[in-house]
């Protein structure tokens, strides 16, 4: 596993473990929250994508 990949799978951990606290727990969210997710959830996406398109080879 590359460094990039590790610490792209790190990032997500604050998604893992929001949803983990809603499904397991029955903690609710508020909307910020929720929008706060769905921003690292983005960000982890479009940094995945960007580090799959720069080791493609040509």
């Amino acid at each position: 596993m590359s460094a990039s990949t590790a610490v792209t799978l790190g990032l997500a951990e604050p998604i893992t473990a929001a949803t983990l606290g809603v499904v397991v727990l029955g903690e609710t969210l508020t909307r910020m929250q929720w929008a706060g997710l769905a921003a690292v959830l983005v960000g982890v996406l479009i940094a995945g994508t960007r580090s799959r398109m720069r080791t493609r080879p040509n």
